[in-house]
């Protein structure tokens, strides 16, 4: 599947757009204010990784929940939505990310975040 196939934008332009994003598809309340701080002046690209190429966020962020792990396993990992990365590490996606190794997809969607 090409990028221009996808329902995603190419770019989230800037902080707002990509808080924005996170908000809409964590598990878990998020801070939008922090993430746009921790994002000013960045913007996200949506590119195609090696899946083996990323890590999973920091632990505080990086919290399992068996039920929604679960439905992320039964769906098709590679149509769900892209995961957000900086530096190859999780931000947003990690349940996302788990699924995508355990049905053992070469690649995956992501947002990679840059110029943060």
């Amino acid at each position: 599947m090409r990028a221009h196939e996808l329902s995603w934008p190419k770019v989230l332009r800037n902080e707002r757009e990509i808080a924005a994003y996170i908000e809409q598809y964590s598990s878990s309340f998020c801070d939008v204010e922090r993430i746009e701080d921790e994002f000013i002046g960045a913007k996200a690209v949506l590119t195609k990784v090696a899946t083996d190429s990323l890590s999973f966020g920091h632990a505080d962020a990086n919290i399992e929940n068996r039920k929604r792990q679960q439905k992320f396993n039964r769906m098709d990992a590679s149509k769900q939505p892209p995961i957000v990365v900086a530096d190859n590490t999780v931000v947003d996606g990690n349940h996302r990310l788990r699924a995508a190794k355990m049905q053992n997809l070469p690649s995956i969607w992501v947002y990679n975040v840059i110029d943060a």
